[in-house]
């Protein structure tokens, strides 16, 4: 029995054989995407954790602050 598929908009797609067999280098090539992406990601969260300066949201802390002095003036 052939088995249908539908895409997002609706039409009846065949399926063949062919496009569900994946080679070995596929395989592979997906594999060291995956890989790459998620070195990438924690080597910038550690990094961001290693140079994170705490005092760089200072300046808009203390811009609130002028703010709310001024308005308790007004």
């Amino acid at each position: 029995m052939d088995q249908t598929k539908f895409e997002p908009f609706g039409e009846i797609v065949q399926a063949s054989a062919e496009a569900g067999s994946r080679t070995c280098a596929s395989r592979w090539l997906r594999r060291g995407g995956i890989g790459l992406f998620w070195g990438l990601a924690v080597t910038i969260i550690v990094a961001r954790g290693i140079y994170f300066e705490p005092g760089i949201f200072d300046g808009f802390a203390r811009a609130i602050a002028f703010l709310h002095r001024l308005l308790a003036f007004a």
